[in-house]
């Protein structure tokens, strides 16, 4: 059985007596899926919350994560078992999906355009080098070619699609969201971090990512990124967005709804299930 860990809150609503409500925090829970073989545990705010019985103090996420795992998944024989290179894998898959689904017709577009100039402009500058010790080969000449493409790409992109009419674009192509930001390490084991913090705002729109966008579609494997997901899953009028950041490590993964506001459940499991179509082992 694989673990999934996410990490968030619920708040429920009670009555004492008639007419009287107030909100409550649910500090931690656990839900456990047998019929597709996972288990969430999800939590918030458990800075100085105690177990009565050993009297020691949960003071942090994993702490608490720990503390599920020792009294309520160890205790039921649920076995636990991760392939971290396979999530990050399949994160990166997940995330270069959304994102070509914003980009690849405008690339299309571009390179149809483009492509004849950009490849004489690229034989004539690589010739004014040609008298080194070594002459341009031809990945790198082709690389250098594809990087004007991209930066031609994002140009394009920033001067004509604001946030909204991205956005607007990725629900009318059914996606469940957008990235909107990534860290990875690119093939030479440099890390690289590009995007935004702000929920509203696809990476598609963030002109860094097509400097870096070679490097970005070569790498494998992607440890940690941030996407937006659309919240009302059936009016497609609706842009209205929740963001998360995914985290694949070897020892969990977690997901951080980035909030200050309460989901209920159909949100949750919605962002579980579709993570989970990309975690294939």
């Amino acid at each position: 059985m694989t673990e999934k860990t996410c990490h968030d809150a619920y708040l429920s609503p009670f009555g004492n007596g008639t007419f009287r409500f107030h909100d409550e925090y649910l500090l931690g829970g656990v839900d456990i899926n047998f019929k597709e073989g996972y288990f969430l545990i999800l939590n918030k705010h458990t800075t100085g919350v105690q177990d009565d019985d050993d009297f020691d103090k949960i003071k942090s996420p994993s702490a608490f994560h720990n503390f599920i795992l020792h009294k309520v998944i160890h205790p039921l024989k649920i076995t636990t078992s991760f392939d971290y290179k396979k999530d990050q894998e399949g994160m990166s898959i997940f995330c270069k999906y959304l994102f070509n689904n914003l980009i690849d017709d405008i690339r299309i577009d571009i390179r149809n355009l483009a492509q004849s100039d950009i490849n004489s402009f690229g034989k004539k500058v690589a010739g004014h080098i040609s008298g080194g010790k070594k002459p341009v080969n031809s990945t790198q000449l082709k690389d250098f070619k594809e990087k004007i493409l991209c930066l031609l790409l994002g140009i394009f992109i920033m001067n004509n699609y604001d946030e909204d009419e991205m956005s607007v674009k990725a629900r009318n192509l059914d996606l469940v969201g957008y990235p909107t930001k990534i860290s990875y390490k690119n093939s030479r084991s440099n890390r690289n971090a590009t995007g935004t913090s702000r929920a509203n705002k696809s990476i598609a729109n963030s002109d860094t990512i097509y400097s870096l966008l070679t490097d970005f579609e070569n790498t494998k494997y992607l440890e940690k990124w941030s996407l937006s997901w659309f919240v009302d899953l059936a009016n497609k009028s609706n842009l209205d967005v929740v963001q998360t950041t995914v985290e694949a490590k070897r020892n969990y993964f977690k997901v951080t709804f980035i909030a200050t506001r309460h989901f209920n459940e159909e949100i949750i499991h919605h962002v579980v299930k579709n993570l989970n179509r990309y975690r294939n082992y």
